[in-house]
């Protein structure tokens, strides 16, 4: 017996010619899917640091509020002792040393309990700046005048939340197409060749063609998922508009009540 060496390869190539736009429809359903995850990313970004600064504000405020207190804590303090002198000559005015001792310590009260929800911001503050991190409590003249309502508005429009439900909706616009597209005809063509050895025997073979796929019926499931896909995307859209309208009437609410305290 006489071992004969042999040898084979192949290659085949195809590519779609025809889809009626369903592979556009879902590359563009897949990159739209990113960006709203890009823009989820960024909308977090930006309530951390919305409750940073919230944070910030509020232990100044309780601040302030604890200065405050203790001012009235000695004036109070201050009006005990005058009182107490008043007394101890003249009886009768007992009432009115009883009502300062009331309101001496009501203020210590006061000056305690601020404190305390200084101690408790600090603790939540500590959870976004960590230790390190000293925060400026600077904030005299930062709330002093309210922004025009209709720039807010215009704003609210480009906030990371509404595009992310922006893009959402546009993804489930190109995937409803898709899927539509999915029910025409596709064209491709196909070539494949494949060569090899045989001994002293060189074969080859080349072959290449065109195929059309037709779906013939499929049992009203295209047609069914098609619809779901258009409602799902008639639903994001609803669920955007939603959106705009709560951010734009919190926006309304939050620029009366500033206008009411600044009046």
């Amino acid at each position: 017996l006489v071992a004969r060496l042999q040898a084979r390869a192949g290659i085949t190539l195809s590519q779609t010619l025809y889809d009626g736009g369903r592979s556009d429809r879902l590359v563009d359903w897949r990159r739209q899917q990113a960006e709203s995850a890009r823009l989820g990313l960024l909308s977090n970004q930006e309530q951390i640091a919305l409750a940073t600064t919230s944070m910030a504000f509020e232990r100044s405020r309780f601040r302030m509020q604890a200065v405050i207190y203790a001012q009235n804590v000695r004036k109070m303090g201050c009006l005990v002792q005058a009182l107490e002198t008043i007394t101890a000559a003249d009886k009768g005015r007992t009432s009115e040393l009883v009502q300062a001792h009331k309101s001496l310590q009501q203020a210590e009260l006061s000056r305690d309990q601020s404190v305390a929800l200084v101690r408790q911001v600090e603790f939540t503050l500590r959870k976004f700046v960590g230790e390190q991190i000293s925060l400026n409590d600077s904030f005299v003249g930062a709330l002093m005048a309210t922004p025009d309502l209709g720039e807010v508005n215009r704003l609210i429009e480009r906030h990371p939340e509404v595009l992310r439900a922006r893009q959402e909706a546009e993804a489930l616009d190109s995937y409803a197409e898709a899927v539509k597209a999915g029910q025409k005809p596709q064209l491709n063509w196909q070539f494949s060749g494949n060569g090899g050895r045989s001994g002293e025997q060189t074969v080859r073979g080349w072959s290449a063609g065109v195929s059309v796929n037709v779906s013939l019926f499929n049992g009203g499931a295209q047609e069914a998922a098609s619809m779901a896909a258009y409602k799902r995307a008639q639903s994001a859209r609803a669920g955007l508009e939603q959106t705009v309208l709560d951010r734009q009437t919190r926006a309304a609410q939050l620029y009366d009540s500033a206008q009411t305290a600044m009046e």
